[in-house]
């Protein structure tokens, strides 16, 4: 085993994942996995046990200080999905002093959505007021030392940032992000296409956006999006529904559905890579799902009401919907048609459009963690 250690500080459970399925490549050298403990809980711990993968919390430390901990753990890189988040760019900032290399890697579709008066980066960057008392405290803290500043995402400072395609790059280019630190990866996932569906029911997967966390609309609205699938596929024969939540989203917004329609609704938390395979279809809004099941030639429909007031024209959904890469549903009735057009195979994905897919998601061969892995390599060498 090599003698530096990657320090993976994840924010919230997909980093887990996407860690997970990186270091593995990596298996010559020491991994520490560090939690943010008692500072901050986005389900990290639960799902590195779930995972089987040993963590160190940063309470255990004797002494909470990045410097400290990166010095005792002879950190050789550390590796964040979050660079704004409080913890991961105290981090990054004090590896920066050391003259130890640090990598962002994009975890959520970097576009701006309208947003009940205002507008919002599309990701899974985690709000400051969302956090923990300890951890506001903190960030003031380091606020004075000049060692945490609240910032944009993918602006915290990193000597790399592993982006998923061109679209991600253009984005962190237009804030100031020099280009040579931009490195184009694919999205960390890799789908399990070995799953299949049993006795030849068709699967309709519904994957809705964190809506409400995000303030895009009201939990009503969510409500009501998710009760009209409900009310359109449930009377079709031979499919079964899997409604599958953002991982932080209220989960009394989908509960009651499946008491409501009967067994033929079900409510998913398997990881969309094992869920988009085996699906027929996919159902969707403005979820970076929806990209991953087009680039996987899943027929998708985008269900989403005045969906052109939530993004510009040339960004997505609107731009895959202009290119015949998806079906656009605008109410129940539109909605109940584009899905049996998809059952009954009457239309088609155009392939040759596929390009706009790959400027969000990059290189669509399974390789994303792989590239991260090598390009995280060569720093420790450096």
């Amino acid at each position: 085993m090599s003698g530096k250690t990657i320090l993976f500080i994840p924010s919230n459970e997909n980093h887990c994942k996407i860690f997970q399925s990186i270091g593995v490549h990596l298996k010559e050298y020491n991994q520490v996995y560090l939690s943010q403990g008692s500072y901050k809980d986005e389900g990290v711990e639960e799902t590195l046990e779930k995972l089987g993968t040993s963590f160190t919390r940063i309470d255990d430390y004797e002494k909470k200080d990045a410097e400290y901990i990166l010095r005792k753990e002879n950190v050789g890189v550390v590796i964040v999905g979050n660079d704004s988040d409080v913890i991961p760019q105290w981090f990054v900032n004090s590896a920066k002093n050391l003259g130890i290399p640090s990598v962002f890697v994009q975890d959520g579709m970097m576009v701006e959505i309208k947003t009940l008066g205002r507008n919002i980066v599309k990701s899974t960057r985690d709000k400051l007021t969302q956090s923990s008392l300890k951890l506001k405290m903190l960030a003031i803290q380091l606020g004075r030392k000049k060692q945490y500043k609240k910032t944009s995402y993918g602006l915290g400072g990193c000597t790399q940032i592993h982006a998923w395609g061109e679209q991600s790059a253009s984005y962190y280019i237009n804030k100031g992000v020099d280009r040579k630190k931009i490195m184009i990866t694919g999205i960390p996932k890799i789908y399990d296409s070995s799953i299949i569906s049993s006795d030849g029911e068709k699967i309709i997967l519904y994957t809705p956006t964190d809506f409400v966390r995000m303030n895009i609309v009201k939990s009503d609205y969510a409500k009501e999006l998710a009760y009209n699938v409900c009310s359109v596929v449930t009377p079709i024969k031979n499919v079964r529904l899997i409604i599958k939540p953002h991982p932080r989203e209220d989960l009394n917004l989908y509960a009651y559905l499946p008491e409501k329609f009967g067994s033929r609704v079900q409510i998913s938390y398997e990881d969309v890579t094992k869920l988009l395979p085996l699906s027929s279809l996919v159902i969707s809004d403005l979820s970076t799902v929806g990209l991953e099941a087009i680039g996987l030639q899943k027929p998708v429909v985008i269900y989403l009401p005045k969906v052109e007031s939530f993004t510009e024209k040339n960004v997505f959904p609107n731009d895959v919907i202009a290119q015949n890469l998806v079906l656009y549903a605008k109410n129940e009735q539109s909605l109940l048609e584009q899905i049996t057009k998809l059952l009954e195979k009457k239309w088609s994905l155009q392939e040759e459009n596929l390009a706009i897919v790959k400027k969000y998601l990059g290189p669509l061969d399974n390789n994303a963690t792989l590239r991260s892995s090598m390009y995280i390599e060569q720093l420790l060498k450096d």
